[in-house]
């Protein structure tokens, strides 16, 4: 450990009189990397280096506190670790940058760590991650920098009478909503021109090793790699009806990849168009407007409406006879429910006057984990329900 500190003070010293990097590397026959991940141990707290000196931390532990340059920090973690059962690096790391956010983060990934950069964002380094990609100190920056480049995207999807901007979109975020059926957007010209010779070659691959067990392993990897190129071309955007796309909406998110993920064609009840019905004042739609009455006018010969009183206990004995009907006809009933659960469930409209009144009720969980939407078990539910 002592041959590590000495080192160590040797390399800054040499800093401090102007040697650079690569000379003082070549001075000690140790490489670049060695150089600059011991000069990354002198930013830790000093009192921290005595420890080290007298056995009383690792190495490893010692280079996980590189990824932070608060020494006052480096105290309170150190205190805290040195009384507890975990004290392994990694666990030093997270507590040091446990305010931060990783460079992988999905955030990081869609606005670029450059551009955070270049808006005054402060990083964290550690020299001694295989990953070096660091943290992001400010996520606040962050966050506002992601908001502010989803709006923009917002732009590209215009049309829609309504466009929801979220950076995280809960597991059923589109309850109540009808989706729209689109149509897959034709290729053009030159999708349709470079989608031909990956087809060609993939068919003349199979064709060329039809008769073979199993492909060979470079066979098989172009195989996947042309599966990939057509599957990108293939996957065609959905094309909306204009007038369905001038009441609907869409959604603009993240996806766990951090790509701009957008969800367009969902319509709420309230801009469905509504089913006009004959049902007014009470009155059955089999009865209304069809001038049944009695002609007790006898000057002009014209039939009158029955008396509002009379056509509402006749409703109720027409009521009362389809409960009958129904009820004596299971399949019937049964057909009847599937009917209007599926109409709820698929086609949420503002029609009244029906029949028969049943419900679909969807439970919403109110507290859920960001990434619950994203997990298998709600992709296997959402793929039963659109087939």
């Amino acid at each position: 450990m002592l041959h590590c500190t000495r080192w160590t003070s040797s390399f800054v010293s040499l800093r401090e009189n102007g040697q650079g990097d690569e000379k003082i590397a070549a001075a000690f026959f140790v490489t670049l990397q060695v150089v600059q991940q011991r000069l990354k141990l002198a930013s830790v707290a000093p009192a921290l280096i005595e420890v080290y000196a007298e056995d009383g931390i690792t190495l490893e532990q010692l280079m996980a506190f590189t990824g932070n340059q608060d020494h006052n920090r480096h105290a309170q973690v150190w205190d805290l670790i040195n009384s507890s059962w975990n004290k392994e690096p990694y666990q030093i790391r997270r507590m040091l940058t446990e305010t931060a956010v990783r460079a992988l983060d999905r955030r990081a990934v869609f606005v670029g760590v450059d551009a955070y950069q270049a808006a005054r964002g402060s990083m964290l380094h550690d020299m001694f991650q295989g990953d070096d990609t660091g943290w992001l100190e400010d996520p606040a920056l962050l966050d506002r920098l992601v908001t502010e480049r989803l709006q923009a995207e917002v732009i590209a999807v215009d049309g829609w009478k309504w466009i929801e901007v979220s950076l995280d979109l809960p597991y059923g975020y589109s309850h109540g909503l009808r989706r729209l059926s689109g149509d897959p957007a034709p290729m053009t010209d030159d999708e349709c021109a470079a989608h031909a010779p990956l087809l060609a070659e993939y068919r003349a691959l199979e064709e060329e090793y039809a008769g073979q067990d199993e492909f060979p392993e470079e066979i098989d990897t172009r195989l996947g790699e042309l599966e990939q190129a057509m599957e990108k071309l293939e996957v065609r955007p959905l094309v909306f009806d204009q007038t369905e796309v001038m009441r609907a909406g869409a959604f603009v998110t993240l996806d766990r990849s951090g790509e701009l993920a957008v969800y367009r064609g969902y319509d709420r009840p309230e801009d469905e168009p509504r089913i006009e019905t004959a049902v007014q004042d009470g009155v059955d739609p089999a009865l209304a407007g069809q001038g049944v009455g009695l002609a007790d006018d006898e000057d002009d010969g014209m039939l009158k409406p029955l008396p509002q009183r009379l056509v509402t206990e006749l409703t109720a004995h027409r009521t009362l006879a389809l409960r009958e009907a129904v009820g004596r006809s299971p399949d019937v009933a049964l057909t009847r429910l599937f009917m209007k659960l599926i109409t709820d469930t698929f086609q949420s409209t503002g029609a009244s006057g029906i029949c028969l009144e049943a419900s679909v009720r969807e439970v919403y969980m109110s507290a859920q984990d960001a990434d619950l939407k994203a997990s298998p078990v709600a992709q296997a539910v959402a793929e039963r329900h659109v087939a």
